[in-house]
């Protein structure tokens, strides 16, 4: 318009002129476009989980579904209905908040189930806050309508595979609340149950109790070759002990008092009472021993002696020197020595 009465005549002041014009204009102010958007206004996160809940119906081949969503965790609850109705929507929460409690706050569209009387009446008794869209704002109930359209798709893919109907709710959901959200980049299931339930995929992942018990097998079928047998024995039964601290008699008579477990023994060695492990045991056919041995016995298992304190400790005997000496009998043959013979140039 403006440019339209520039081609024809000027006077000053004439843009604005028209701008009045045009503002009074009543036709003209009824076919306006639509304005633009306002800036976004994100939902608080609810900070535990349902806290805040958005409810929506979604309708699926003559089928109708109430979708429930969790704000803080994203969880997803679908439930089949024939009817829509305010009654029927009471029921269907009854049944859910029996399960997981009454959220604070309620966020639905102005459809007929969520403003009727009896349903308002419904949400004040359970002291849940209602909270309605602007009507024909969906935008406002996004959560609950992006659900909706990815039901939908998901619905029509899995019906072109010849998915049964009941088949497409359950693979929906459990693909759903076990796939990580783009907003918490953790699954709703994880946020909602507080753990990761376990789907086909968690096959793929190692169980790390079975891998540590395979490898516990794998050590001990390595250690345990055929040759190697668990040794036993009896209480009362002979043995020698290995001495590590005395190394001209690395085995020490004694004799199995009780076992303590798979693989000890407690042995009596002398006159004291030691723990052995079955490694450091062997089966003994010694029949007696002297004072001298058992004088070493006592004194080489004295670090690691288990005595019961009763026991009497007898000194063994000691030599008395008397004055003689005898000369030690020869084991070899005496050497012959020759004179060497010489060349002599």
């Amino acid at each position: 318009m403006k440019a339209l009465a520039r081609g024809y005549l000027w006077w000053p002041g004439l843009d604005q002129d028209i701008q009045d014009l045009v503002s009074k204009c009543t036709p003209c102010e009824l076919g306006r476009n639509q304005p633009p958007s306002a800036p976004l206004y994100p939902w608080s996160w609810a900070t535990t989980p349902w806290e805040r809940i958005h409810i929506d119906y979604a309708e699926i081949d003559k089928q109708h579904f109430l979708l429930i969503v969790d704000a803080h965790s994203k969880w997803v609850e679908i439930f089949p209905t024939h009817l829509t109705n305010a009654e029927k929507t009471i029921n269907i929460l009854r049944h859910l908040w029996a399960s997981y409690g009454f959220p604070k706050e309620f966020v639905s569209d102005n459809g007929p189930p969520f403003t009727s009387r009896e349903f308002e009446e419904f949400l004040r008794k359970n002291g849940v806050r209602h909270v309605l869209s602007p009507p024909y704002h969906p935008a406002t109930n996004v959560q609950a309508e992006r659900v909706v359209q990815i039901f939908k798709k998901a619905g029509e893919r899995l019906r072109a595979q010849s998915v049964a109907p009941h088949m497409c709710l359950a693979c929906f959901l459990l693909t759903y609340r076990n796939t990580p959200h783009t907003v918490t980049e953790r699954t709703p299931a994880e946020l909602f149950l507080k753990r990761q339930p376990r789907i086909c995929l968690t096959l793929l992942k190692p169980d790390t109790s079975a891998v540590v018990v395979k490898h516990q097998e794998q050590q001990k079928r390595a250690h345990d070759t055929p040759s190697r047998k668990l040794r036993s024995f009896e209480v009362g039964q002979k043995v020698i002990v290995r001495n590590s601290r005395y190394p001209k008699c690395a085995w020490t008579p004694g004799v199995v008092l009780f076992k303590l477990g798979p693989l000890t023994y407690q042995v009596q060695v002398g006159e004291r009472s030691v723990k052995v492990h079955v490694d450091h045991l062997l089966p003994s056919n010694i029949q007696d021993r002297t004072a001298a041995m058992d004088s070493i016995i006592a004194d080489d298992f004295a670090p690691n002696v288990c005595d019961d304190g009763n026991a009497s400790v007898t000194k063994p005997p000691v030599p008395v020197d008397t004055g003689t000496v005898s000369s030690p009998e020869r084991r070899y043959p005496l050497r012959q020595r020759k004179t060497s013979n010489r060349l002599d140039l």
